[in-house]
This record gives structure tokens, sequence and C-alpha cells, in this order.
């Protein structure tokens, strides 16, 4: 286990600058939650189906923006990151976080919620001068990066945003982790995947 500090910077109610420190525990065994796994995980609860020809990582502007078409149940084999999931709750607020919530307890939908920021190898701290988004969309390409690699590559995952500028950075960094943009049509939930 080793022990990280995330520093933030905060104002007070009366307008002073405040600096908070907590501390940040990064842990090798964090469960991948797959049929798959090699590693020895200990997958308590819903796992992933291993008969999926890949599995699917949501950026968090994803979630964000399509969680109706992420909930369909011909989808299967999704990959929530905890990076996703808190960027839900900070943009969108409580109900669409119990929203997405719900649907990771729902024993209906193939998806599962990955701990990322808690995973010691898949964990990405925040670069000085680097946007919210920019360090989200590294976190979660992170995320699927590991996820390949703990499986030792018997499934491709496959990264889906709405960033342009994330596909054309991430898309040719690793064969077997696809980056690819999602974009929807009109509201009967077509997707155009580029």
């Amino acid at each position: 286990m080793i022990k990280t500090e995330r520093i933030l910077h905060l104002k007070s109610c009366r307008g002073r600058k405040v600096r908070v420190v907590r501390e940040h525990y990064l842990r090798e065994e964090v469960p991948c939650y797959s049929s798959l796994c090699q590693g020895g995980c200990v997958n308590d609860g819903k796992v992933l189906p291993g008969d999926l020809i890949h599995y699917v990582v949501p950026d968090v502007g994803m979630v964000v923006d399509y969680m109706e078409i992420l909930e369909l149940r011909e989808l299967q084999g999704i990959v929530f990151t905890q990076t996703a999931c808190q960027g839900v709750q900070h943009s969108k607020g409580r109900r669409q976080y119990n929203r997405l919530r719900n649907l990771l307890k729902d024993p209906r939908h193939d998806c599962v919620l990955f701990a990322n920021e808690y995973q010691e190898y898949s964990y990405c701290p925040r670069e000085k001068g680097e946007s919210q988004e920019k360090w989200q969309t590294r976190c979660v390409y992170s995320a699927a990066v590991w996820y390949y690699n703990h499986l030792a590559g018997m499934r491709n995952v496959v990264m889906i945003t709405d960033d342009q500028e994330a596909v054309a950075q991430y898309n040719s960094l690793n064969s077997g982790v696809y980056v690819m943009s999602v974009q929807v049509r009109d509201r009967s939930h077509q997707m155009d995947v580029l």
C-alpha cells in the first residue's frame, strides 16, 4: 500500500484561501470484477461475463451526457470508473449520481465499477496546469490500459468519448485499447461510431 497526498486549494466562506491536504492510499489488490481475471482478484458480487468480445469504458463526458444510452441493456461489458462516477456527482448532482449507482446495482445490466483512483498502477496524479477534463480523460484511459494488461490481452478494451482530441492523442498508443468517438444523431438512441 502506498500513501500519497491530495492537495486541494479551496476558498472559505469568508473568502480566505484554505489549503486542504487529504491522505490517499493506493493498493494493488483492487478487484477488477471480470470473470476472465488471471490475477486472483477477490471479485465479490456482480462480474463481467467472459463471452464478450470487448469491454467498454466510457469517459466522464459520455457518462454525464449520455447516461440514458449507457442504461440500455443491449450494451454489455461496461466498466464505469470511479473517476467517471465522481465526475457525474460533481457536475450533474446527486440525482444523476444515484441513477448511476442504481444502474451499477441492477443485476440485469452487465456493468461494474472499477475503483481506478485507488489502484496503484492505474492512478494518475493531476499534473500542474492540467484542466479537470483532460485529467479525467487521462485517468479513464489509464484505467482502460490497466484493464487490458490485467486481463493479459484476452479482451480488447474500448474507451468511448465525445472528445476528438482524446481520440487523436490516445488511439494509437496501445494496441488492444481503442479510443472511439461516439455521437448521437437523434433521440431514438442511434449511435454513430466514428
